[in-house]
C-alpha cells in the first residue's frame, strides 16, 4: 500500500482511497497503521456501498468526507536509576510490549487470542531487567545507569519522545544509550554476521 501511495503522491494526488479487494484481510487499516509512517495527504479506506460504487466505476474526480476522532490514552514510562556517583550516565532502554490480542498493531494473524508480551514476548524488557540485575552486582561503577521501559512505542515512539522532551535528568550527562527490542528474534537459517 505504501508504494502505491508514494507513486500517487509523486503524480500529484491530493488524497488516496483504498478499496480492500483481499477478502482474507478484514481490516487493512490495522496493517496500514502498524507499518506506515504519516503522510502528507488524506488516506481513506472504502468499504460497504462506497467500495462497491468505487470498484465498479472509473472516477477521476470525487469529493470525500472523513471524520477525525481524537483518541487519548495514557501510557507510563518506567524508570530505574543505578547511582554509582559517576559524572556520566549510560541509558539502557526498551519498550515494554502491549498485551497482545491480535488486533491493531499486532503481527499475530488468526482469531483474537491473548498472547502476553505481544509479538516478541517482551524480550527487550526481559533483557533490560537482566542487565539491571547484572550491573547492580558488577564492578562496573565508572558510570551511572538509567534503565527506561517505554510505553507507546508501537504508536510512533511516543514514550521515548516524551522522555526526551521531559527528561528527569540533565541530558548532557548521558554518555550514550542502548535501546533494545525483539532481542533474539532470528530465524534458524539467518546468520548473525
Amino acid at each position: 500500500m505504501r508504494k502505491k501511495l508514494d507513486i500517487a503522491i509523486a503524480r500529484g494526488a491530493t488524497a488516496v482511497i483504498f478499496i480492500n479487494s483481499d477478502t482474507a484481510q478484514t481490516d487493512p487499516k490495522a496493517d496500514w497503521k502498524m507499518r506506515t509512517s504519516p503522510v502528507s495527504i488524506p488516506v481513506l479506506f472504502a468499504k460497504g456501498k462506497a467500495a462497491e460504487i468505487l470498484r465498479d466505476s472509473v472516477i477521476t474526480n470525487c469529493t470525500a468526507g472523513a471524520e477525525v476522532e481524537k483518541i487519548e490514552k495514557i501510557g507510563h514510562n518506567v524508570l530505574g536509576y543505578l547511582d554509582n556517583g559517576a559524572a556520566s550516565t549510560i541509558v539502557i532502554g526498551a519498550h515494554y510490549d502491549h498485551l497482545g490480542f491480535g488486533s491493531e498493531g499486532s503481527l499475530y494473524r488468526g482469531e483474537p487470542a491473548i498472547h502476553n508480551g505481544a509479538d516478541d514476548n517482551a524480550s527487550g524488557t526481559a533483557a533490560l531487567i537482566e542487565l539491571a540485575r547484572f550491573l547492580k552486582a558488577s564492578d562496573l561503577k565508572k558510570n551511572n545507569y538509567l534503565f527506561m521501559a517505554y510505553s507507546g512505542e508501537e504508536k510512533g515512539l511516543l514514550g521515548s519522545n516524551y522522555y526526551v522532551k521531559h527528561p528527569t535528568m540533565d541530558l548532557s550527562t548521558m554518555n550514550y544509550m542502548i535501546n533494545m527490542d525483539m532481542v533474539g528474534r532470528l530465524k534458524p537459517d539467518e546468520k548473525l554476521c
